[in-house]
């Protein structure tokens, strides 16, 4: 069977030019959109755009804690897995960073289910204070101080996860380079 990879390289130049004016269109259409435009000059209405790239900010806090997650959680299995194994045994400062870089990358698992649980907690108590103005409730001021509280704890908790991730990188890193050291160098 003989495959033709022009005709196929063809096809998907074309189906990313359809998709790129597409995407030009829609751009294109939300930028006219008098929902998001300020009607005296046809500008973007600034509280439009705040809270847009808040939107943005959010997704991306989620998106990076869930990949953070997941690679740590990969990697603490990688880990584990290695540990079994009879060639690799581990000596004196090799056992030092390898021990120390499978316990902060736990801690990064834990601290990334930590900053879930406090966007969560964050989310809910926005929601309360929506629901408080709505019926015109007494309360509000100590809603927004838990709002701001769950804020500034979730980006702590978060940089710390990301802290500990990196330390975790670097103590595997030293402990594979000092134990593979006779292969590598």
């Amino acid at each position: 069977m003989f495959i033709n990879y022009s005709e196929i390289e063809l096809i998907v130049t074309a189906e990313v030019g359809i998709f790129k004016e597409l995407n030009f269109q829609i751009d294109l259409e939300f930028s006219k959109s008098k929902k998001y435009m300020d009607g005296s000059n046809g500008k973007i209405n600034s509280n439009e755009r705040f809270v847009r790239w808040q939107t943005v900010l959010r997704d991306q806090l989620s998106f990076l804690n869930n990949l953070l997650l997941t690679i740590s959680i990969g990697i603490v299995g990688f880990l584990l897995s290695l540990l079994k194994t009879p060639a690799f045994m581990p000596v004196c400062i090799e056992k030092f960073f390898f021990t120390a870089g499978l316990l902060s990358i736990s801690i990064s698992i834990l601290l990334g289910i930590a900053t879930a649980y406090s966007r969560l907690m964050d989310y809910r108590w926005t929601v309360k204070k929506i629901a408080t103005e709505l019926k015109g409730g007494a309360g509000l001021s100590q809603l927004k101080k838990l709002m701001k509280r769950y804020e500034k704890l979730t980006w702590c908790i978060f940089h710390l996860q990301i802290i500990s991730f990196g330390l975790s990188i670097l103590f595997l890193l030293i402990a594979f380079c000092i134990f593979y050291s006779e292969k590598l160098f």
